[in-house]
């Protein structure tokens, strides 16, 4: 990225690496995941299922789809997810969980989440 008077543009060449490498990795998720659910007992299979339809009840699809509570309910999955990639950063020392950005990041997932 080049940063010029506070706007910032985009290297074409590093945008179409960082694309075809979520791509690769989004192909790779697919292939993995079709393996895992191929492997999957009768049981697993079926707690899966009710672990889904669980969470398609209590987002209130049945009575037409409460979206905000869908939003509500996506939102909290990604802090509970960015939380626990923050603690395995610091258990790890990992550099750049700290940094700036990611301080901006949290700041406003805490003020979507009270």
């Amino acid at each position: 990225m080049h940063y010029t008077a506070g706007m910032t543009t985009l290297d074409k060449e590093i945008l179409e690496q960082t694309l075809r490498g979520y791509a690769e990795v989004n192909a790779i998720t697919a292939e993995e995941g079709a393996a895992a659910l191929a492997r999957l007992t009768s049981a697993e299979s079926w707690a899966a299922f009710e672990a889904l339809y669980k969470t398609w009840k209590r987002t209130g699809q049945t009575a037409g789809g409460d979206w905000a509570a869908l939003a509500e309910q996506r939102l909290a999955d990604a802090v509970a997810l960015r939380t626990a990639c923050e603690a395995f950063a610091r258990r790890k020392g990992l550099p750049g969980y700290e940094d700036e950005l990611f301080r901006r990041a949290v700041a406003i997932v805490r003020r979507l989440t009270r």
